[in-house]
């Protein structure tokens, strides 16, 4: 657990590190993990400077949009000119590459929407009520429709190749 807290922001350590060191110890399990981790991207993005993290993140976000596009590009001009290009084919050919395309839209997505969402558990009420708020800028908004179509079509065609037969 100790791992998971040294995600969380220097500041922020040093002031509630050992509470929570104490807290995270009475409670091991898989949920408070994935609340520290939660906790530590939501103390980044709160804390002074946690728009910057934001802006870093999206940033990395297009990058990773990058990857499918090119592989797209590639694979567009080798069916055009019926020629290879053997360095850039070999890596996306290779299980780490595929892995890679297929990946970086879920990824960026991730990137994109964590920063800016917001939940909140309101138990105070008879009933326990979870608000759900997403903030995010133009750019943002940008990556993540090109994230979501890029990942939609990467199903698609991940289900056309696997459970539809083919003709001929």
């Amino acid at each position: 657990m100790n791992s998971l807290i040294r995600l969380y922001p220097p500041e922020w350590r040093r002031r509630y590190g050992s509470e929570l060191a104490e807290l995270a110890a009475d409670s091991p399990g898989w949920r408070t993990r994935v609340d520290l981790v939660r906790g530590a991207l939501d103390a980044w993005t709160r804390s002074p400077g946690g728009d910057q993290v934001a802006q870093r993140l999206t940033r990395l976000a297009a990058v990773l949009m990058v990857l499918p596009l090119l592989f797209l590009g590639i694979n567009l001009a080798n069916e055009v000119t019926g020629s290879e290009s053997h360095i850039l084919d070999a890596l996306f050919r290779s299980p780490l590459g595929e892995w890679l395309v297929v990946l970086s839209p879920f990824v960026a997505l991730a990137l994109v929407l964590l920063p800016g969402l917001r939940i909140n558990f309101d138990r105070q009420q008879s009933e326990p009520a979870v608000t759900i708020a997403i903030r995010l800028g133009r750019f943002q908004i940008l990556i993540l429709a090109a994230a979501a179509l890029t990942a939609l079509a990467f199903l698609v065609y991940a289900f056309f190749e696997n459970y539809v037969p083919r003709a001929g």
